[in-house]
């Protein structure tokens, strides 16, 4: 609980040295917001992220049930119903899906796409960590005896996913809202440098803890909202908001831990009492 506390404290204050530059340096990424909000970034995106499950390993198989309206690579002649139950399995270099007692050889990859409908919309996947829900299309590849799973989800439904583990939905609204922020600003700062592989981020403390949406979480879920679209930039790039579970009484330079020679001229080393 402490190094959580430590880590809401971190991220206020590296908000707070974001918002102490000048009005551009935090910007709305797609519009919209209070009319007294920075004036509008010209970075124009289509709003996905590509997630790598890492933290599922390296599975032979993987068992789904569909809470929502999916097709196979939105075939609408391939459409099943909610609460469907699937099994996935590599084998020789091929995808196999198991539905109703029928088994079919998808080749090397398949995607199950995600269409629009009422109510809970995603993926429940049985080897997942927590029993939550992953928003978006499921893209599952093999690779060496292995599955490979991609989601592709809207970046406001990742973070819900991810605030919620990074802090805690008990914490107060304003540190969560921070937290959204930064953890948006490296989302987006990641995406954008991520040309030439088939993901954006993987799930886990590689990049930031993704473990799908928790309804009951809704203080996080605000947070998201109230924030929506907010990026922190600097001289047209991305701000990267780094945050941390404890910093030992004194903020750290990027540079010294990194060895990198990037401009990181919007942090700078604090003491932290």
């Amino acid at each position: 609980m402490q190094h959580r506390l430590k880590r809401a404290l971190l991220a206020l204050m590296i908000l707070a040295v974001a918002l102490a530059q000048p009005a551009s340096a935090l910007e709305f990424l797609f519009g919209g917001g209070p009319t007294n909000a920075p004036a509008a970034s010209q970075i124009e995106d289509d709003g996905m992220l590509r997630v790598y499950l890492k933290s599922l390993g390296d599975p032979e198989a993987l068992g789904l049930t569909l809470a929502g309206s999916y097709t196979v690579e939105g075939d609408r002649g391939f459409r099943f119903a909610r609460d469907t139950e699937i099994a996935l399995a590599a084998d020789n270099g091929s995808v196999l899906l198991s539905v109703g007692g029928l088994t079919i050889d998808m080749g090397d990859s398949l995607t199950l796409t995600r269409h629009a409908t009422d109510g809970e919309n995603g993926i429940y996947i049985h080897e997942s960590e927590k029993n939550t829900l992953f928003e978006g299309d499921l893209t599952i590849s093999e690779s060496g005896g292995t599955l490979r799973p991609v989601l592709n989800i809207q970046i406001e439904d990742y973070l819900s996913g991810v605030v919620a583990y990074e802090m805690s939905d008990s914490f107060p609204l304003e540190a969560l809202k921070a937290q959204a922020v930064a953890a948006r600003t490296y989302a987006m700062g990641k995406k954008w440098s991520s040309a030439g592989r088939d993901y954006d981020v993987v799930d886990t403390t590689a990049d930031q803890v993704f473990k799908g949406l928790d309804a009951r979480y809704t203080n996080v879920i605000e947070a998201v909202e109230e924030t929506r679209g907010i990026v922190g930039t600097y001289k047209g790039g991305f701000a990267m908001c780094y945050y941390a579970a404890s910093n030992g009484g004194q903020t750290a330079l990027a540079t010294d831990i990194w060895g990198s020679s990037g401009d990181y001229g919007y942090l700078s080393m604090v003491d932290d009492p």
